[in-house]
Order: structure tokens, then sequence, then C-alpha cells
């Protein structure tokens, strides 16, 4: 009986990390094509542009567009 409770709790565990892995090797697939943005005056004489872009939000399992902005030093 000690020996059936052993072997059940090895596939069990055995089952889990095979469970868990699988969700590890996925990745995701490749961003959409970047889309063209207007770039607005620039606010102050400091301030650079940093460009747009795609980000995988994994909780979504999708890319979300990250609009451009001016960053000011």
């Amino acid at each position: 009986m000690k020996r059936l409770l052993n072997m059940t709790l090895v596939l069990v565990g055995a089952g889990l990390l095979l469970a868990v892995g699988q969700g590890c090797a996925s990745a995701p697939p490749p961003p959409p094509v970047l889309r063209v943005e207007v770039r607005p005056a620039r606010p102050a004489k400091k301030a650079f542009w940093v460009k747009g872009h795609w980000k995988w939000k994994r909780s979504a399992h999708k890319y979300v567009w990250v609009p451009g902005h001016w960053v000011v030093r």
C-alpha cells in the first residue's frame, strides 16, 4: 500500500512538472508592422523623441501599441 502511494505521488509530481514546463517553452508571435506616427512639435530644446513600439502584454496574450512621445532630460 505504501509503495502504491509513493508511486502515485511520483507520477503526480512528474505530471505537474511537465505541465508547468510546457507553458514556459512557447514564445510570442512576431509583432505587427510599426505604425506611422506624426511627430508633434518639440516641447523643449532639450527634448528628444522616443519612437512608438509594440509591447507584448503577456496577461492578455497580445501586443499593445506604446505611442511615441517626447522626453525632456
